[in-house]
């Protein structure tokens, strides 16, 4: 019997190991994320050896990558005021539409712009007022010529800088 539990194991974790080889952890890492209970995620993530994989486990880290609104959820009055910050750019590398996922302060006008790896400006993905917290932008990256781009947030004083690359 432990040696059937044993060898579920070792294959449960080779499937997670290639689940993980996809999401960009090197050699065999497993990428795990933690964050918000019935969610977990809230983009704290990690990769980890496959010794370490339980321990995470045991303290609230899941399996994979988090991204989507349930990311975003505040659960308790008590969680830390959000800050202004580029959180996430999603499927980057880019072959269609991609979402890039930010946070504000307060409610206030933000920008997002695109530009080439030259620093010449590409074009205007949004300059609309958003609220605070959590929002998602999706920009449709087929109408640029396949490469690397920089997207620039600006709202208010805040200003971050994020690589895009676009593969066709």
């Amino acid at each position: 019997m432990k040696q059937i539990k044993m060898i579920v194991a070792v294959l449960f974790l080779s499937l997670i190991h290639q689940f993980a080889a996809a999401q960009n952890c090197k050699g065999d890492k497993i990428l795990m994320s933690k964050g918000a209970s019935g969610c977990g995620c809230h983009c704290q993530k990690k990769c980890v050896s496959p010794a370490e994989v339980q321990t995470f486990l045991n303290n609230g880290w899941h399996y994979g990558d988090c991204f989507g609104s349930c990311c975003w959820v505040r659960l308790n009055s008590d969680l830390p005021a959000p800050q202004t910050a580029l959180k996430e750019i999603y499927r980057n590398p880019a072959s269609g539409s991609l979402i890039i996922a930010f946070t504000l302060a307060h409610q206030g006008e933000v920008s997002l712009e695109v530009f080439d790896a030259k620093g010449k400006y590409v074009n205007t993905i949004t300059h609309n007022i958003f609220t605070q917290e959590n929002n998602q932008v999706t920009w449709d990256a087929s109408a640029v010529n396949q490469g690397v781009y920089l997207l620039k947030m600006k709202a208010g004083s805040y200003s971050e800088t994020k690589r895009i690359s676009v593969v066709k």
